[in-house]
């Protein structure tokens, strides 16, 4: 009886390392944050641009339902992260991805009519 509460733990566990592992692999990095509009509120399904500056390569991902998002694998260097949805003028930060590490960025994008006051 007590042998299965036992698989049970080393099972979880077994999950945990095994999701923790697939998420970052040696020789890469990555970035996670959230995006909220400027009064804190939760920006759903943003499309996040992430766009090494010496490769050029891209990784597109969209925010969750609580403004999060994840971009993983990266190779190390310098990103230009850039936010994009309705409602919302872009807004662009630049970030460092390290090995073996997740740079955090929060990135609040001006809604379009305050972005167009400022023009």
């Amino acid at each position: 009886m007590h042998l299965v509460p036992n698989r049970i733990s080393i099972l979880i566990s077994f999950l945990f390392t095994v999701a923790f592992g697939l998420a970052q692999t040696s020789g890469t990095g990555a970035i996670s944050g959230v995006v909220n509009d400027p009064t804190n509120r939760v920006v759903a399904a943003a499309t996040v641009v992430a766009v090494n500056q010496e490769t050029h390569a891209r990784r597109i991902v969209k925010t969750t339902n609580d403004s999060d998002f994840r971009v993983v694998l990266l190779p190390p260097g310098q990103y230009e992260v850039s936010v994009q949805h309705d409602g919302f003028a872009t807004a662009n930060s630049i970030i460092h991805v390290s090995v073996c590490e997740t740079a955090s960025l929060k990135i609040t994008p001006p809604s379009r009519l305050s972005a167009s006051r400022f023009r």
